[in-house]
């Protein structure tokens, strides 16, 4: 017995060793947690799955460098569900102790909107929904529709389009760009000839395609994000259609038909694509949606503005400091070109115009039409 207690003692002694060395060779630097609610599965999970491979790459390019503070990243899934997305917020919050939180969606961005104002947890949002940036802790990582509107306009006088049919699923990230459109209407810039409002879950846009006045038409506006968008495309192609179809904020990004007619139709759509190549080394095909490569820009940014503030005061900032300095945030060199934050805070990225086409790994720009 005496034997079996001096074993056990000394084994002690060498696990306490041993716990006392892991202690002393532990990163000894503070921990920044950025938590992201993000749809890894659901009916979007390709934007998840872009988010999340972006993620990884922000990782291993974060340990390649030199930082005062560690950084943790950790993906709680949403489903790309408002409820869902509260829940995960939550999580990450409570549970996981993120000290700043990204949501992907305009739902998603207006639901955890409330909370981080609540919580005072930091909150970048990637949503048109000007809701998502209600209160002190929210902002948005996404140029507002407004800002797609002067490329759009390039867009119509270069190609001498003026008459628009607009087929959209009304969402909260597709009303704020139906608004501009409006207002373009209504200054005579452009004539929407032709108008078609669905709800999300449509699965047959084909009564109002057949009715589509094609001689009072230049081009066709999609608004609508996948599933939807990729019935849409297809239910037109089907149709027989052939006027040019054109998008904003991105619409058609999210599209898996975009690159199965390009050639057979027009498409022109204005988004921020300077990261294709990234992507299709990441993920195996062309950028489905800008929400990884934003969320690769986002984690960036944040990492140097937490950088900043602690080399500046020691310590890691409160979520107050935080959200002050991430809206001084001009001319950030991200992946997608240089942003910075507005006092409507939205971050302005530089908005092109791009046809796709035929293989859907090119795409030209709008001076190169």
């Amino acid at each position: 017995m005496k034997q079996s207690l001096i074993g056990l003692a000394t084994l002690a002694l060498i696990v306490g060793a041993l716990t006392l060395n892991a202690a002393e060779t532990k990163d000894p630097r503070p921990v920044v947690r950025i938590g992201i609610a993000a749809p890894v599965t659901g009916a979007v999970s390709h934007i998840g799955e872009d988010i999340v491979a972006w993620e990884k790459l922000a990782e291993k390019d974060l340990a390649g460098r030199s930082t005062k503070l560690r950084y943790e990243i950790i993906v709680e899934d949403d489903m790309f569900q408002t409820m869902q997305s509260i829940q995960a917020a939550k999580r990450l919050v409570y549970l996981n102790k993120a000290n700043v939180l990204m949501t992907y969606g305009g739902p998603a961005g207006v639901a955890v909107s409330t909370f981080a104002n609540t919580s005072k947890t930091p909150h970048i949002a990637v949503a048109y929904d000007p809701r998502a940036t209600n209160g002190d802790y929210n902002v948005s990582f996404l140029t507002p529709p407004s800002g797609h509107i002067p490329a759009f306009v390039n867009l119509l006088k270069k190609k001498n389009y003026s008459r628009l049919a607009i087929f959209a699923v009304r969402t909260s990230s597709t009303q704020p760009i139906l608004d501009e459109l409006h207002k373009l209407d209504k200054s005579s810039v452009i004539k929407i000839t032709y108008e078609k409002i669905y709800v999300p879950g449509e699965r047959d846009f084909r009564l109002g395609l057949q009715f589509m006045p094609v001689e009072k038409i230049d081009a066709v506006v999609f608004l609508a994000w996948s599933p939807e968008v990729n019935i849409l495309m297809q239910q037109y192609h089907e149709e027989g259609q052939n006027k040019p179809i054109m998008s904003l904020c991105g619409a058609l990004m999210s599209s898996s038909e975009r690159n199965t007619f390009a050639g057979d139709i027009d498409i022109y759509f204005g988004d921020l694509t300077e990261a294709n190549k990234t992507n299709i080394q990441l993920t195996g095909h062309p950028i489905s949606n800008q929400s990884g490569a934003l969320a690769y820009s986002e984690i960036m940014m944040l990492v140097d503005t937490y950088e900043n503030l602690y080399a500046k005061e020691g310590k890691i900032p409160a979520g107050n400091e935080l959200m002050k300095a991430i809206k001084e945030v001009r001319d950030f060199k991200t992946i997608l070109g240089p942003v910075s934050c507005h006092p409507d805070k939205f971050f302005y990225f530089p908005v092109n115009y791009y046809r796709i086409e035929k293989d859907g790994f090119k795409v030209i720009k709008l001076e190169d039409l």
